[in-house]
């Protein structure tokens, strides 16, 4: 098996490429920076010559589309460049793959995002109703168009993940966990202030582990059905506000919690969770970690990336 990833220096990106290291498939990864690592080439998905070339030399049996921006906050101040990077980066590489003759199957990643902020509070599943609420969901939803006419026109079996909030080990600043983690470990350290500083608190959400999210990749890239989609989640809701306090239960050293107004995103989900019965009954996935053992994981990973020698409680 070879598998072909984009974005794969990414915080999805490089936990996938772990494991499908240990599942002993052969990887090239792609990214617009390249990397240090044998596996990893530069390669940015918008421009299509260079796509074409990796994609007709290593011939993948496997592609996992991870590559695109992914901030929803970030795609309000600079809607263009999520249209184009997402939107047509997809293009380009189903084009690449159509111009090669190279029949792959591919997973599409696109995101909970797309489902916007539903009326009530029932578990989503993926017959709900499409409507977001930010440029970077409706460039999602786009780009399972895009992939669903591919399929229909020529036949490139796509399959399409839709993760809901996933955390974990590697994950930048920016996100909400690792936000958190962040502020709580440089206070471990004497660099901080005492407090950790927040948003909106209330939306309740559905926060899976990166480990688990990219094991239902690689099992719905292998096993999925082409033409659908899939919800990738716990299944459980959980606020900001109780995020925020199991991740200050695990600090080694007493905070207070302080209102950023700059954290407050201008648009809100109040309550999004998913339903996974899909996936459990296609292909019997079901989460492994709790998200208890998520924000151990990530402040570990942060007092290790920050320099602390801490030992957690």
């Amino acid at each position: 098996m070879k598998a072909l990833i984009t974005g794969s220096t990414g915080f999805a990106g490089t936990h996938l490429i772990a494991l499908l290291a240990q599942s002993g498939c052969r990887t090239l990864g792609l990214s617009r920076c390249g990397s240090s690592q044998g596996s990893e080439e530069s390669c940015d998905v918008l421009d299509f010559d260079s796509l074409l070339s990796h994609v007709c030399r290593f011939r993948p049996d496997l592609v996992f589309h991870l590559a695109g921006l992914s901030m929803p906050s970030h795609s309000l101040q600079d809607p263009r460049n999520h249209y184009i990077v997402n939107v047509q980066g997809t293009v380009n590489l189903l084009e690449a793959l159509r111009v090669s003759g190279v029949r792959a199957r591919v997973l599409l990643v696109s995101s909970s995002e797309i489902y916007g902020n539903p009326e009530t509070p029932e578990p989503i599943n993926e017959s709900a109703t499409i409507a977001p609420l930010n440029p970077y969901g409706s460039s999602k939803w786009l780009s399972e168009k895009i992939g669903l006419q591919f399929l229909k026109n020529y036949e490139i079996p796509v399959i399409i993940a839709r993760p809901f909030n996933h955390a974990g080990t590697g994950q930048k600043e920016g996100f909400v966990l690792a936000d958190f983690s962040r502020q709580i470990v440089l206070n471990e350290l004497g660099q901080g202030d005492g407090i950790v500083w927040v948003g909106n608190l209330e939306p309740v959400l559905d926060f899976v582990d990166a480990r688990d999210v990219v094991r239902a990749y690689h099992d719905l890239a292998v096993s999925g059905t082409p033409g659908e989609a899939y919800n990738i989640c716990s299944g459980k809701g959980t606020s900001i506000q109780e995020l925020l306090e199991m991740a200050l239960r695990c600090s080694t050293v007493p905070l207070q919690v302080g209102r950023d107004d700059r954290k407050w995103r201008p648009y809100g989900k109040s309550h999004i969770v998913g339903d996974f019965r899909k996936l459990n009954q296609a292909l019997r996935w079901t989460p492994r970690y709790s998200l208890r053992e998520t924000v151990e994981n990530t402040l570990n990973w942060w007092r290790e990336i920050l320099g602390a020698r801490i030992d957690p409680k």
